[in-house]
């Protein structure tokens, strides 16, 4: 009887609906000067908002309108670049985004995103995508750095499908791989 804790008051609260989480980062753009660039962010929960953000001078955010998932811009050679979203619920929750990057790029390039697929470049311990703008016609190992790595696996070569057995595109043979659209390589191990 002596080890009893007897309170007046009880606040008990149940959270339910699903769980705040981004479902999908936005992803870094090039765009042609003069022309619209439109990044956007996937996200699942409760009566989400949105508010997008641009990096400014002295590094710091400032924020900027509408409550969507997508910012559209139009790209001038006096655009910030880089931009991010925090997502709140109705249950005050928030999560922010990675910064995506909107890169001006001269007429018909492409952002090219060599994806590591469970690797790391070895430029960067910690690097796991690599992105470049490409304008003319193929790539070449030199395009990301040139060395990826992944404990216990070989590099085959690159896909333009995140699980693929196959390499679409060997390592000595990346020139094959023609750009003609904004797009994802993931390397492909053995």
């Amino acid at each position: 009887e002596d080890n009893k804790l007897i309170s007046d008051v009880c606040d008990m609260r149940v959270q339910t609906g699903s769980k705040l989480m981004i479902t999908s980062q936005p992803k870094s753009v090039a765009a042609v000067a003069d022309q619209n660039a439109t990044i956007s962010v996937t996200a699942q929960g409760e009566g989400l908002s949105y508010q997008w953000y641009i990096l400014g001078s002295g590094n710091t955010w400032s924020k900027l309108g509408d409550n969507s998932s997508e910012y559209t811009v139009k790209v001038s050679g006096y655009t910030p670049s880089v931009y991010k979203c925090i997502i709140s619920d109705s249950n005050g929750n928030s999560v922010e985004t990675d910064s995506a990057e909107i890169v001006i790029a001269p007429e018909g390039s492409h952002f090219v995103t060599f994806d590591a697929n469970g690797g790391i470049f070895t430029t960067d311990s910690t690097t796991k995508k690599i992105q470049c703008i490409y304008s003319t016609g193929s790539l070449s190992s030199g395009d990301y750095g040139g060395s990826v790595e992944r404990e216990g696996y070989g590099l085959l070569g690159w896909s333009t499908k995140k699980n693929a057995d196959v390499a679409e595109y060997a390592v000595d043979y990346l020139q094959d791989c023609k750009v003609k659209t904004d797009m994802t390589l993931y390397a492909v191990w053995t």
